[in-house]
């Protein structure tokens, strides 16, 4: 993308406000458009229990 678009410099202490802020950003967006908050374990376990189901 260098070739059409020149890389902007993108100071360290910007990531790193991003990266901590990410916490923050997610705790927001379930509160605000979330249901219900699974894991990844969670849901692994929900689809492992369905596929394992007498019905499928």
């Amino acid at each position: 993308m260098e070739r059409w678009v020149l890389q902007q410099t993108f100071p360290n202490w910007d990531s790193l406000r991003i990266m901590n802020a990410r916490h923050d950003h997610l705790d927001w967006m379930h509160r605000h458009f979330a249901e219900k908050v699974l894991t990844g374990s969670e849901l692994l376990a929900e689809v492992d229990a369905a596929d394992s189901s007498p019905d499928s």
